[in-house]
């Protein structure tokens, strides 16, 4: 649940930190110390099945950005990127940023809780949101 009492789209993949961020709940592999998400059965890199929960987030660097001019899932136009986390795993996501003050490349982001409505149901999932940092 968010802040709010919102329940996650997912709340076996997403969280909220002891501090109040969204953390997104993945796998760390024991074998080769890759982090996964969203969680596995076995590691995608090696095969291994002796996983560890592992926390990414809140921070990340944006990795790449596009517009989804269709809106499909929103219902509007909006950004959508892909981060790198410090553990390496890279995440893609909606931006919360307007289109014409896009973050760019290599831009410091934060997971935020971002509502979307399914199905005519309110529901949170993450996005990123630029920090103001490089």
């Amino acid at each position: 649940m968010t802040e709010h009492d919102t329940p996650f789209i997912v709340e076996e993949w997403m969280g909220a930190s002891p501090g109040g961020h969204v953390i997104l709940k993945g796998r760390r592999c024991r074998h080769c110390d890759v982090v996964l998400w969203p969680p596995v059965a076995r590691c995608e890199a090696c095969g291994s099945a002796d996983l560890a929960p592992a926390e990414l987030g809140p921070d990340a660097e944006l990795h790449s950005i596009t517009t989804d001019w269709t809106g499909t899932f929103l219902g509007y136009p909006h950004l959508v990127g892909q981060v790198r986390f410090p553990e390496g795993t890279f995440v893609q996501g909606f931006v919360a940023a307007p289109i014409d003050g896009a973050p760019a490349i290599g831009a410091a982001v934060r997971l935020v809780p971002f509502p979307v409505k399914v199905q005519g149901t309110e529901l949170v999932t993450y996005a990123f949101e630029p920090t103001g940092e490089q």
